[in-house]
């Protein structure tokens, strides 16, 4: 119980002390630039300085967040290839094995290499681009760093598109399989997003048809479980993103450009960082609910 309630009490402490900090930062920020006005320019530079002594581990945090996550899937994708394997030589179905598309492992699995090796140092590059911006402005890196940006949701999208395919491909032989499965892979082919929503929707009406009303309850807190570990990162990464950005936005009538946009630009980065993270997620309980549709369907086949 300590651990589920620290899981929620973490993020709401590091929120409130980012808020105070970022409040009090504004404050003195203001307080000497009606003190000196003529000095603006001089303490702007030394806000900045500031601004990262103070918000640079609370970034750092943030991707530290996102590593955490990926080893943890790093080591459940190992885990959950054999007992996937079993579950379809217990269904025993030539169509389902012949469903079953291997390919999504892979994918996935280079999904977390590249999100490891390419995508988070790609937004580490990006936010020192913006802060040496800031730093010096004679000389502006906002565009390569705006450019780092779209790229990273690039290949996000791609990888979306890529599990997308391989999953209605896939889907062809499962309508020959069960009603039940049929509707959310049927949904999936006419609307690709939200993929995950539809077959989470299709996977709680599946087991309520399937199983007694205990059996019920348990799959629903199974899955929310599920839900809450696969998304928990992104949430924290949002919350995070998003106060940066309020930040940036109040901050930007008193102050300088600059200043505000420092705070935009970290935003925006924790902003695509949430995606990854997002996708990470998606990944994981699409996984889990394979797993759970399998074993469905092993049963199904042994009664």
């Amino acid at each position: 119980m300590d651990v589920f309630l620290s899981m929620f009490s973490e993020p709401i402490n590091s929120l409130v002390t980012s808020f105070l900090y970022a409040a009090l930062y504004i404050l003195f920020y203001l307080l000497l630039i009606a003190l000196i006005p003529q000095q603006s320019m001089i303490i702007e530079q030394l806000f900045i300085y500031i601004f990262i002594v103070i918000f640079a581990q609370k970034v750092i945090d943030a991707f530290v967040v996102l590593y955490e996550l990926i080893q943890v899937l790093q080591h459940f994708y190992i885990a959950v290839i054999p007992v996937i394997t079993l579950l379809l030589i217990a269904i025993q179905n030539i169509f389902t094995i012949l469903a079953w598309n291997p390919i999504i492992i892979f994918l996935i699995q280079a999904i977390l290499f590249i999100s490891t090796k390419l995508l988070i140092p790609t937004l580490l590059c990006a936010l020192f681009l913006d802060v040496c911006t800031k730093i010096y402005p004679a000389i502006s890196f906002s565009k390569a760093a705006e450019l780092l940006r779209t790229s990273v949701l690039s290949i996000i999208l791609a990888a979306v598109i890529a599990l997308t395919s391989i999953l209605t491909f896939s889907g062809v032989a499962f309508f020959q399989l069960n009603e039940a499965v049929k509707s959310p892979i049927k949904k999936l082919i006419e609307s690709n997003i939200p993929l995950i929503g539809n077959l989470i929707v299709e996977g709680l009406s599946f087991f309520q048809k399937t199983q007694s009303t205990v059996s019920s309850v348990v799959g629903l807190g199974f899955l929310t479980v599920v839900w809450t570990a696969a998304f928990y990162p992104a949430i924290v990464l949002l919350l995070h993103a998003l106060l940066f950005k309020v930040i940036g936005a109040f901050v930007e009538p008193f102050s300088n450009t600059r200043m505000s946009s420092l705070f935009d630009d970290v935003g925006k980065t924790l902003l695509v960082l949430c995606a990854v993270a997002l996708l990470l997620g998606f990944s994981i309980v699409f996984i889990v609910l394979l797993c759970i549709v399998f074993t469905q369907l092993s049963l199904g086949g042994s009664s």
